[in-house]
């Protein structure tokens, strides 16, 4: 939960290799399929969003060509919004919690991963 650029609710992310993730074709991954577009958010820091729906899909850094983040919302695991079987989930703390402007909300997540990280069979905190 960054709160830099407008973004501080788009920030549930997952780390990734760009070697490990493919375009639907299996082609190496391309900034440019289908509806992605893109921008320099800062000096050599881009991100890409889906043009239809204005949906974060991922942001990376020149420094670091070989790293992307991913936003987990917009992955489709059949286990749920968590991905599971795709993720592994790190609980130690709430990243970039320093620059969040709700604190509730950071302490909240905070409370969330704690969880988490104790009931690892937990799927859905809505049941």
């Amino acid at each position: 939960m960054r709160s830099g650029q407008g973004d501080e609710h788009k920030r549930d992310c997952s780390f990734g290799r760009v070697t490990n993730l493919h375009n639907p074709d299996g082609t190496p991954l391309s900034y440019t399929h289908g509806t992605l577009r893109a921008f320099e958010s800062s000096k050599d820091t881009i991100r890409e969003f889906c043009g239809t729906c204005g949906a974060t899909v991922f942001w990376h850094n020149l420094e670091r060509p070989g790293v992307v983040d991913v936003s987990v919302g917009v992955l489709r695991a059949e286990e749920g919004a968590m991905a599971r079987n795709w993720l592994e989930w790190w609980t130690e703390r709430v990243s970039f919690a320093e620059e969040a402007f709700d604190t509730q909300l950071i302490a909240q997540l905070g409370s969330g991963l704690q969880y988490l990280s104790k009931n690892v069979e937990y799927d859905n905190p809505l049941q």
